[in-house]
């Protein structure tokens, strides 16, 4: 039972994390890199099968995908043509690899938006959410 429930809860914080990205870009973006980080040393061990465990983890990151790019629209970031140009081209690695199911897709379409954004959302949560102050320190 514990073992069921302790998957569940983190497959749903895999989800929850990237929705809350929109409204909270620094604080969701950096608790679900964390969580995306640690994530398959919890549900494996507890009995995740690795292939149902990809599955999950590739969704849950296009779905990060998505929540940055609705934060950079929301927020109007400067920077928002780059995180939408990073998001299709992510995406396209990212649905190559849950069709074909070759890793070496992932390799070719690096992940270039999530540290992006990371950089940009810290710069943006540290001027106090003014997007002109933010802008101007990152082109810096």
């Amino acid at each position: 039972m514990f073992k069921i429930v302790g998957i569940g809860l983190v497959v749903f914080l895999k989800f929850a994390a990237p929705v809350a990205i929109v409204f909270f870009p620094f604080i969701a973006g950096w608790t679900n890199f964390i969580l995306d980080t640690i994530d398959g040393d919890i549900l494996i061990p507890l009995g995740l099968a690795d292939a149902t465990y990809q599955l999950i983890d590739k969704i849950a990151d296009w779905i990060t995908y998505i929540g940055m790019a609705f934060a950079a629209w929301r927020f109007n970031w400067g920077i928002r043509k780059w995180i939408y140009g990073l998001f299709v081209f992510r995406s396209i690695g990212q649905l190559a690899f849950l069709t074909i199911g070759d890793e070496r897709l992932l390799f070719y379409f690096p992940n270039f938006l999530e540290p992006l954004f990371l950089v940009y959302a810290t710069i943006f949560f540290f001027k106090k959410a003014s997007e002109p102050r933010a802008y101007d320190f990152y082109l810096r």
